[in-house]
């Protein structure tokens, strides 16, 4: 090989490192991306759910019970409730996004993910959360319809 082969095959090997690395970074902001969106949701859940039970609690114990008052006061916990359910469901799609993301860039030379068992553990706040506050809320409305 003469030093011209040389030299075309080292500038080959640093043009693929630089394309890697831009593969990397562009898998790596889509995966953040997605992070960053479940982040989002379960900020607006808890904030949401703040104050829908704000508003339930004084609707239940400072303002006085009329027929419009009483409507939306059953109201509230069937609103907490679907608000919880869009949550999940939009919160699956960004851990589906990221799970599609793993796949697609599966056989490369890193690793979006630090590990299955680390990724399931943090996504328990992303179940959770929105899980306490609908059972919180089925509470209330069964307390409003059946008791």
């Amino acid at each position: 090989m003469s030093k011209t082969d040389n030299y075309e095959n080292e500038k080959l090997k640093i043009e693929k490192s630089k394309l890697n690395l831009e593969e990397e970074k562009l898998a790596r902001s889509r995966w953040w991306h997605e992070d960053s969106l479940v982040h989002n949701r379960l900020t607006w859940l808890l904030q949401s759910q703040i104050i829908l039970f704000a508003a339930y609690g004084w609707f239940a114990r400072v303002a006085r019970p009329t027929p419009k008052l009483s409507a939306l006061l059953d109201l509230l916990p069937i609103l907490g409730i679907s608000v919880c359910i869009v949550i999940v469901v939009s919160v699956n799609a960004a851990w589906k996004a990221q799970k599609v993301l793993s796949q697609e860039y599966a056989g490369k030379e890193f690793n979006l993910n630090v590990s299955d068992y680390t990724s399931r553990r943090g996504r328990v706040a992303g179940h959770g959360l929105p899980s306490i506050f609908l059972l919180g809320w089925a509470y209330m409305l069964y307390k409003t319809f059946c008791l």
